[in-house]
């Protein structure tokens, strides 16, 4: 209670005092003076008790609003810290938040980098291998093609091979009739004549074959005639030296190059024809298409 109301209260006790004595003396006018003054002083001892009653009521509530109000202060003064902490702590996680915000757009970039950078490694990859694709084919071409003009080199060596061994041939004749002729002159009876030729020396040195020179790989060549899935069939047989489980290389001709195409396993083999499967295939192999013995294209080394 505030000292405004005490005083307050302290006025209204005295005026219910001094209003009392009026109506008492008012009253004792008109009465008996002792009994006005017995009422007085008990009116006078109840106010003076009430007064006590309301003073000290007033002094325990007063009391009690400062109490009150010291808890108040103290708790504001609570609320005011815990403030403050909530305050820092929200600063800190603000500046944790804007740390982990920069860190977040600084790995989109390097993840965006990294894509970038994967999706161009793929293309350059996805380029050297179609350029090394390209490139392998070129090179079966090529060997092929090399393989084809090693094989006309060969034929042609053996060619001259063997027109040199029939020229040798030849001049062994000519000595030979030579010889004859002047044994004849001085008399002489040659010691052996050729049939349907007397006098004449026959010729020691047997004839040369193309596929029994020395050291020569006489290749083995077809055409694709058929092809059904996997399975394809080839114009030479037996007859051509063809045996099961011989692989042929499969090319195409085209403006005189050599397009390598895959590999052809011989699994059944006939006079004239074979039949086996294709084992690799780079390119659509079709009837019309030629092949080679593997076997003669690596001896060529």
């Amino acid at each position: 209670m505030s000292t405004l109301t005490k005083v307050f209260v302290l006025l209204l006790a005295v005026s219910s005092i001094a209003l009392s004595m009026l109506v008492v003396g008012a009253f004792a006018r008109q009465q008996d003076w002792k009994q006005s003054a017995t009422d007085w002083r008990q009116t006078a001892l109840y106010s003076a008790t009430k007064e006590g009653q309301v003073s000290a009521n007033a002094q325990l509530q007063h009391q009690r609003d400062f109490d009150q109000h010291q808890r108040d202060v103290e708790q504001i003064a609570r609320f005011k810290a815990d403030k403050l902490d909530l305050n820092t702590e929200l600063d800190e996680s603000s500046r944790t938040l804007t740390d982990l915000r920069n860190k977040l757009a600084l790995e989109q970039a390097t993840v965006v980098t990294l894509s970038d950078a994967s999706r161009l490694a793929a293309a350059s990859h996805g380029r050297t291998e179609d350029r090394a694709e390209m490139l392998s084919r070129r090179n079966s071409e090529l060997e092929l093609r090399n393989v084809d003009l090693n094989d006309r080199v060969e034929e042609l060596s053996s060619q001259m091979l063997m027109a040199a061994m029939q020229v040798r041939a030849l001049q062994q004749q000519i000595t030979a009739i030579a010889e004859s002729r002047d044994s004849v002159a001085r008399g002489l009876r040659p010691a052996t004549q050729i049939p349907g030729g007397p006098g004449i020396v026959e010729a020691r040195t047997p004839l040369v074959r193309s596929g029994s020179v020395p050291g020569m790989a006489v290749p083995i060549r077809g055409e694709i005639t058929d092809v059904v899935g996997n399975i394809a069939s080839i114009s030479v047989g037996s007859t051509d030296g063809v045996a099961p489980g011989m692989t042929f290389l499969v090319y195409r001709r085209q403006d005189d190059k050599a397009q390598y195409l895959g590999t052809l396993r011989v699994d059944r083999v006939e006079a004239n024809q074979s039949v086996g499967t294709i084992e690799t295939s780079v390119g659509f192999i079709q009837p019309g298409d030629s092949a080679r013995d593997e076997a003669s294209f690596a001896m060529r080394y």
